[in-house]
């Protein structure tokens, strides 16, 4: 693959570096399916490379694990078996009126993980959905998020 980076100059005036120009050249055998070039912008080419990493993520990643819904020892287990793989029961709450004081949801019951690389996030869910099998629990399902943004870490809106 060649690469070729230039600033065009718009209006007379020299593009600022962020908005340069990568022209690639690709080896359609390597690649095939792709046009023998392209033109993408220095931020298009970062956003590539960013989600074509495979175990680097920018903030964080989010599991969740939906088992049936579950309370007292069997909420205890639940707890206990996602505490192995640093998972924790969301605390998910219902309140119909304000007068009265709110009660665990009994729709469904999620443990949720955090963490930085996709491959222990992997090994973490299937861990913990195994062993919640194991015990006998309902799984209904599991996934892993990537958080784009949190405003938590930062505003990048503007909003709070």
């Amino acid at each position: 693959m060649g690469v070729n980076v230039s600033n065009r100059k718009f209006g007379g005036q020299e593009e600022k570096p962020v908005n340069r120009r990568i022209s690639m050249t690709f080896d359609t055998q390597e690649y095939e399916g792709l046009p023998d070039s392209v033109s993408l912008s220095v931020q298009e080419v970062k956003t590539l490379f960013l989600n074509s990493r495979r175990d680097d993520v920018d903030l964080y990643l989010e599991a969740h694990v939906t088992i049936e819904p579950v309370f007292g020892e069997r909420l205890d287990l639940a707890t206990e078996i996602g505490a192995r793989y640093k998972f924790k029961p969301a605390k998910l709450f219902m309140q119909k009126d304000r007068a009265v004081t709110p009660e665990r949801s009994d729709k469904d019951t999620f443990l949720t993980g955090h963490g930085q690389s996709k491959k222990d996030m992997e090994i973490r869910t299937r861990a913990v959905v195994s062993d919640l099998l194991a015990a006998g629990f309902a799984v209904w399902r599991y996934k892993v998020e990537d958080t784009l943004y949190d405003s938590r870490n930062a505003d990048i809106f503007g909003l709070l």
